[in-house]
């Protein structure tokens, strides 16, 4: 290997890690209302994540069953897929199971955490997402891009889900204030 492409993998290096410093301490500081890094939650907020939690495992169970008695069961040459999109599809619908459940159980943004501050974040990595895997697909092609671009469509159906929760919950609020 040549010195030049071994100080260009270095340099990379460098600043992917300047990258994900800068983005904790971004997380930190923005995503949390008291400056601590980690979202707290309060007991039923964990007992719904619980919940959650086992819904996305069985969900992700389920896919991944449907993706044994595909193989097994179709003929070589049969509208033949990667199994990689079929383990990236179980891992996509257990983390939007994960969200929707969450999210529909109040329990998806942390006592610590605002709606705008996490819906930022998340859209923020969305749109990171997005990028990565439009340059892998404009640049080499391949599946990487395209899982890429799944995952940040993935995100931004849960901020869209995030809004209209938030938007229901404002409007319910609203309506319980013009009884009174």
């Amino acid at each position: 290997m040549s010195s030049s492409y071994v100080l260009g993998v270095l340099a990379g290096a460098v600043v992917a890690i300047a990258i994900v410093v800068l983005v904790a301490l971004l997380i930190k500081k923005v995503g949390n209302t008291n400056g601590k890094f980690k979202a707290e939650y309060d007991e039923r907020q964990n007992a719904a994540r619980g919940k959650a939690f086992g819904y996305a495992f069985y969900a992700m169970l389920i896919a991944v069953c449907i993706e044994l008695v595909y193989h097994v069961s179709c003929p070589t040459g049969f509208l033949t897929l990667n199994p990689m999109y079929f383990d990236i599809s179980a891992l996509m619908l257990g983390l939007l199971v994960y969200a929707s459940v969450s999210v529909w159980k109040n329990a998806y943004i942390g006592i610590n955490q605002t709606f705008k501050r996490s819906a930022a974040l998340l859209l923020l990595i969305a749109v990171f997402n997005l990028a990565i895997g439009y340059i892998n697909l404009r640049s080499a092609g391949g599946p990487s891009g395209f899982v890429n671009i799944l995952f940040g469509i993935l995100i931004i159906v849960i901020c869209v889900e995030m809004a209209i929760k938030q938007h229901l919950d404002s409007k319910h609020a609203d309506d319980d204030a013009g009884e009174d």
